[in-house]
């Protein structure tokens, strides 16, 4: 089974959740690499529960993310049996819902749509299915937690949490999984057998964050710098594109908000929203700032605030990831 580093509030609800004698929808959200799948995945691992998940495919289009609802759809209710594709998500729900129909057992069944943004392709019809299928079908059967995940934050916010059409008020819990704070950092470290002291693990963090996918992947045999330059400078290393890929995968226009966090990232004190405009522009050339840069608030990446004995100011902006800090800097 696997174990779960911290995370003590989100498996706390996470466990109300599975008890609960009623139906239940379940977003969460947080950045890319943060470990949401593997919170969901390894927190239901040995549940006495069926499991059913299925990820959206990056860029893909309807057919291939259908495609891949089948399959696992298939995998999960008909022991691997082949399905047809369905024609529309309208059509896979129905699937789905008589697939659930035939679980004659009591126990829970767990519905988790990973990276649902992505599924939710242009003219897809995806929100209405599940608009439909939750209210007519699902939040009537006590056994299902519906799970909404997806790295695009304010997606999930937008369209999940804050729906004004069928799904409002529908979200039952909500979970934004944050990075590993510094103490967990160490514990995770120490779980994945790397010899970090404390001052050792304080330097991890301040490069990578809590990230886990990042902390997992240093090698043993290596100092802290070794393994920073192999991963994050060396052409071939694992991050050495990271930056960029962060943000085209979770951002339309990513080359805007890659612009507006290094603008930020040069003010370490805060960064005046004022600087920002002037700088880049986005209001004159019709790009929307302000839902920019909550946008990117939602995502983890930067933090508003007002100074300490300076409202005068107004609202400064100030990174708050550390790997893209790093990378800027």
């Amino acid at each position: 089974m696997s174990i779960i580093i911290g995370r003590i509030p989100e498996k706390a609800e996470l466990e109300d959740a599975y008890k609960s004698n009623e139906a239940e929808f379940i977003a969460i959200y947080g950045r890319r690499r943060v470990g949401k799948t593997y919170l969901i995945r390894s927190f239901f691992q040995g549940k006495k529960a069926c499991y059913f998940q299925t990820t959206g495919i990056y860029k893909g289009s309807l057919d291939q993310q259908l495609e891949r609802f089948a399959k696992e759809l298939g995998n999960t209710f008909y022991a691997g049996a082949s399905l047809k594709t369905p024609a529309d998500w309208m059509n896979a729900f129905d699937q789905l819902t008589q697939a659930i129909n035939q679980v004659k057992t009591k126990g829970k069944i767990i519905l988790f749509l990973d990276e649902l943004p992505w599924m939710a392709t242009r003219k897809s019809g995806l929100l209405s299915a599940i608009e439909y299928f939750w209210n007519r079908h699902w939040v009537n059967d006590p056994r299902i937690k519906f799970i909404a995940c997806g790295s695009a934050a304010s997606w999930i916010i937008r369209k999940i949490i804050k729906n004004r059409g069928g799904l409002h008020n529908r979200v039952t819990r909500k979970i934004n999984l944050l990075p590993f704070d510094l103490y967990n950092t160490f514990l995770f470290l120490k779980y994945i057998g790397y010899p970090a002291s404390y001052q050792q693990a304080c330097r991890v963090y301040m490069i990578m964050g809590g990230i886990p996918f990042y902390l997992k992947n240093l090698k043993k045999r290596h100092s802290i710098e070794q393994n920073i330059d192999h991963m994050f400078f060396q052409p071939q290393g694992m991050f050495f594109d990271e930056f960029d890929e962060v943000f085209s995968s979770l951002f339309d226009h990513s080359e805007q908000f890659k612009e507006i966090v290094t603008l930020i990232a040069s003010h370490k004190d805060g960064t005046p929203r004022s600087f920002i405009e002037e700088k880049t522009k986005l209001v004159t050339r019709g790009g929307n700032l302000s839902q920019k840069l909550e946008t990117l608030e939602y995502a983890g990446f930067i933090k508003s605030f007002v100074p300490f004995g300076h409202k005068k100011l107004g609202i400064l902006y100030r990174i708050t990831d550390e790997f893209c800090y790093f990378y800027i800097r």
